[in-house]
């Protein structure tokens, strides 16, 4: 009997200096990268990627290459670099709808700003649009995307779409759709 007392003591000392993973910040720091709303999909995500973490043995290493990912690129990095093979193809399995949704939310703004720009009538509501998107770009890859997203062909499609769609409200709100005529007395390029 004492000499199972000791050897668990001895177990537990070493067990005690060992590095604990961080699985609550990890998954945690993913879902917030992913702007998650707390919704049955989600929780259940958060879920199965805390049971992968605890249960599946990742690494100290590995939750706080999580903890630390600022992109996804850095999240899938992570699951590429400090992963098992099989532990990396479950995380992302798992973990694809929040992947997605880092670039989701970014598409959406973006048809957000086309919308309104293309219910502008003047240029001054134009320029405002306009200066409103510089500033969001600018504070998002600041805050998430320090490098551009990797889109499906499906999303960089809709992209181009919405951006199409936007320069053309740009330039009817500010007045270059028309073509202007030149006056008679105006030189035309070519002609001095």
């Amino acid at each position: 009997m004492r000499a199972n007392v000791m050897i668990w003591v001895v177990l537990a000392g070493c067990d005690a200096g060992a590095p604990k993973t961080d699985c609550v910040g990890a998954v945690s720091n993913v879902l917030g990268l992913a702007d998650a709303k707390t919704d049955r999909a989600n929780t259940q995500i958060k879920d199965a990627l805390f049971r992968q973490c605890s249960d599946g043995g990742w690494s100290p290493k590995t939750a706080d290459c999580l903890l630390g990912a600022e992109t996804r690129d850095d999240v899938e990095e992570c699951s590429r670099g400090r992963m098992t093979r099989e532990q990396s193809a479950a995380f992302i399995a798992v973990a694809q709808p929040l992947l997605d949704a880092m670039t989701k939310g970014v598409i959406a703004k973006m048809e957000e700003f086309s919308d309104r720009m293309c219910g502008c009538k003047d240029a001054a509501c134009a320029k405002s649009v306009n200066d409103d998107m510089t500033k969001w770009a600018n504070a998002e890859m600041e805050k998430k995307h320090s490098q551009r997203p990797r889109l499906s062909v499906e999303q960089t499609k809709r992209v181009t779409e919405v951006g199409t769609r936007m320069g053309e409200c740009m330039m009817k709100a500010m007045g270059m759709s028309e073509q202007r005529p030149v006056a008679p007395d105006q030189p035309t390029a070519g002609k001095r």
